[in-house]
């Protein structure tokens, strides 16, 4: 092979490496109105944070702000042992959908709770929704599973970090 070829070839592979070898992290949020009455508007919102990874072969660590938020991401998902799939939903209420994307793994986390508990006197448990005192729900979270507490507590985590991350993003 001709040394022109042989060097165009290899430059060919680089940047061909270099550009697949680009990851797309994301966490992306979708508001689901549950099922929609005869009688009422209903809405979605759907909000998505991305970035693309540099090629492995740059050495510089980015340290931008969405390099900390996507860092914080997945120290909640190691942190609560997330390493699957969740849904917390009771049919026809409204519900959260957050689906994570980083370093090739994906992870969904969807839950009503959030929503439905807004109140303060309605607590979203394993079995479904029970109305109760501020004072019993402490007590009757301790009651299930440490997978539903740290599920639970993942979701509410990241949720909070997205919203964050968008009001410090469209904000003036």
């Amino acid at each position: 092979m001709k040394p022109l070829t042989r060097t165009c070839l290899t430059i060919l592979f680089f940047v061909l490496y270099s550009t697949s070898a680009r990851a797309e992290d994301s966490v992306a949020i979708r508001y689901l109105d549950g099922y929609p009455s005869l009688n009422q508007s209903t809405e979605w919102i759907n909000l998505r944070v991305a970035r693309v990874s540099p090629p492995p072969n740059i050495t510089e660590v980015s340290q931008r702000d969405v390099d900390r938020f996507f860092e914080q991401v997945a120290a909640v998902l190691t942190e609560n042992a997330v390493t699957n799939d969740w849904q917390l939903a009771i049919p026809d209420a409204p519900a959260i959908e957050i689906t994570i994307e980083l370093n090739g793994k994906k992870v969904t986390l969807v839950s009503c709770h959030t929503i439905l508990e807004g109140n303060g006197n309605y607590l979203v448990t394993e079995r479904g929704g029970e109305n109760i005192s501020d004072k019993d729900r402490a007590s009757v979270l301790s009651k299930q599973s440490e997978v539903f507490r740290r599920h639970r507590i993942a979701f509410e985590e990241i949720l909070r970090l997205t919203v964050e991350r968008t009001r410090a993003r469209l904000s003036p």
